[in-house]
């Protein structure tokens, strides 16, 4: 598990296209050479409801992030593709000060960090950076320049939510391919061996699950039928005084579910 983080490397854009609905199709990464430093801090104001002298709700919306990127100079691709530079016929590149904004991909790597892990955040803007310089003196400091981005969220159709990024750790299969093409979540792959089963009333049977999110909690429908999870599976008892089956429904640490359909023999 990763402790710290240093070490930015590996630092892409990928110019995204956003859908009615939200979601996004995104053109090939592109490399920015000379990356320094990257600070992206998440934006959304906790919210806290009062009742009964406790908190009574308190939630935490994720409205994306806001931050700086550090780099030795902004290419040239960049200019163009993001902030609507455009390049005469001589190649001179001129600021278009009616330039539409342009969402893209950033994708970066912690060097440092113990997994090497990988990163992806899907919907980022970005400002002009300032001009400024300075003289050149007895020994020369070197003038790095600094977008200034903001990150939104995009609408993953396979996991049916907005999303913010992503990030995978050298043993996820993703990774080799990651600077290649932006990654966008499959669909999640929690389900029962058996989605439907008979149980006689008195007696018992033990169904294995998988692809699930950490721990998986189960709830019945009926009284008269009680799910128990150990491990990778889940038992399901039938009273024998039970007149009616039921749906017992697993749910896992990220709230994905599966379900399965019990009924009596008849």
């Amino acid at each position: 598990m990763s402790k710290v983080k240093f070490g930015l490397s590996n630092v892409y854009y990928a110019i995204a296209t956003i859908a009615a609905n939200g979601s996004a199709s995104y053109g090939t990464p592109v490399r920015i050479p000379g990356a320094v430093s990257l600070s992206m801090d998440p934006v959304g104001d906790a919210v806290n409801f009062y009742a009964d002298n406790v908190t009574y709700f308190k939630n935490t919306p994720n409205a994306g992030y806001e931050g700086t990127l550090e780099i030795a100079l902004v290419p040239d691709s960049f200019r163009k593709d993001v902030l609507g530079d455009i390049e005469d016929s001589n190649g001179v590149l001129t600021e278009n000060a009616n330039a539409a904004a342009v969402s893209f991909a950033l994708m970066f790597q912690f060097e440092g960090d113990t997994d090497a892990t990988r990163h992806v955040i899907y919907n980022c803007s970005a400002a002009r950076p300032s001009v400024a310089s300075a003289t050149k003196e007895e020994s020369i400091e070197v003038q790095t320049e600094e977008l200034s981005l903001t990150a939104g969220t995009i609408y993953i159709p396979a996991l049916d939510t907005d999303v913010t990024k992503a990030k995978a750790k050298k043993t996820d299969a993703p990774y080799t391919n990651w600077f290649s093409s932006v990654y966008q979540a499959a669909g999640v792959s929690f389900a029962v061996n058996e989605s439907t089963v008979e149980i006689a009333e008195g007696t018992f049977k033990v169904i294995a699950f998988t692809g699930n999110s950490g721990a998986v909690s189960a709830a019945s429908s009926n009284s008269d039928v009680v799910a128990s999870v150990s491990g990778n599976q889940v038992s399901i008892s039938v009273d024998e005084d039970a007149s009616a089956g039921a749906t017992v429904t697993l749910t896992d640490e990220a709230s994905h579910t599966a379900t399965i359909t019990v009924t009596l023999p008849a």
